[in-house]
């Protein structure tokens, strides 16, 4: 891995409302080098502190959509729907949350929790992305892609992507049942979206602030993702609203 590193300084601008602190931060860019795990192609991610001018400014002037993939959460008509696929265990003991027992993946690999001990209860299907998500204990996000057997670090939560105009790439993240929200880039290859950046861990190595909860988030073109970060206490000890602009580059 290599870590590229600039920065420059600026003057530094701070406005606060009783309970943001929003600050102009000092800019600062690095590049880190991230190999994917099949060996494809190096990927580079640019990561920059913007103000929150800058954020409102690039935002208004692409005003970016927000598809909402389609879902059904009529669990009569999805236990019909994927009959001979996923086997619920719809009893009066889950009450009105069924509860996942067996899946056969598409790919030929197979899922079996007969025995109750893996926590995931019916909420929703995703048809177009043929993902089925359930919730497991502390709210946590449990969900399977039911094309290639994925699970839920490497599926995320359907309700919380948000994919790039032309649908190449997309923010996905998963609850993890603590305070933070797991977040990483997908990109769409031989027709299904695949995961090539663990983005909080990167995110990390790259600003030294964790990526717990994004606010906003917007891809300004099939390379730029914008997000707002609300959840790094400051010196005051106040919730600091932080920007980014994150670029993906091909190395």
């Amino acid at each position: 891995m290599a870590l590229i590193f600039f920065s420059c300084k600026e003057d530094k601008v701070t406005t606060s409302t009783p309970d943001v602190l929003i600050e102009k931060l000092v800019d600062s860019t690095e590049i880190i080098v991230v190999e994917p795990n099949n060996g494809d192609e190096l990927n580079a991610i640019l990561v920059e502190k913007i103000d929150s001018i800058s954020f409102s400014k690039i935002k208004d002037s692409v005003r970016p959509p927000r598809k909402m993939l389609k879902k059904i959460t009529d669990f009569k008509k999805v236990k019909k729907l994927l009959h001979g696929t996923v086997e619920f265990d719809d009893s009066e003991q889950y009450g009105e949350a069924p509860a996942v027992k067996t899946i056969n993946f598409k790919n030929g690999t197979k899922f079996n929790d007969k025995n109750g001990f893996y926590e995931a209860y019916f909420v929703a299907y995703f048809p177009t992305e043929e993902i089925l998500l359930c919730e497991g204990g502390h709210s946590t996000d449990v969900s399977f892609d039911l094309k290639n057997g994925k699970l839920t670090e490497d599926t995320g939560n359907p309700n919380e992507m948000v994919s790039s105009p032309k649908s190449t790439v997309r923010l996905s993240s998963h609850y993890g049942g603590q305070e933070c929200s797991a977040y990483f880039i997908q990109k769409k290859k031989n027709k299904e979206f695949e995961k090539i950046i663990q983005l909080d861990d990167e995110f990390k190595k790259i600003t030294g602030h964790w990526l717990c909860t994004v606010g906003e988030a917007f891809w300004a073109d099939e390379k730029t993702l914008y997000v707002s970060e609300t959840n790094n206490a400051g010196e005051t000890q106040k919730l600091v609203t932080l920007y980014f602009k994150i670029s993906l580059i091909k190395k």
